[in-house]
């Protein structure tokens, strides 16, 4: 059975590099257990490999663009 591969890889470019938790954390000015348990709950999109938990920098970026407020005037 064939593996589904990821969109990137069939057009040519290289994968992102994934992220860790400390990564996330600076980026968007959230502490390091925030990170991990936003993903341990199931609510921001990551990557888990055993022990390693693994973020898609485009997929955070989405998530952040998701949960935008608009001002209210």
């Amino acid at each position: 059975m064939a593996r589904r591969q990821p969109d990137r890889a069939r057009n040519g470019s290289s994968p992102p590099r994934l992220l860790d938790a400390n990564e996330v954390a600076d980026l968007y000015g959230f502490t390091r257990k925030y990170v991990l348990r936003l993903a341990r709950e199931g609510r921001i999109p990551h990557i888990k490999f055993d022990f390693y938990v693994r973020f898609d920098p485009d997929e955070i970026a989405a998530w952040v663009d998701e949960h935008r407020k608009a001002a209210i005037r």
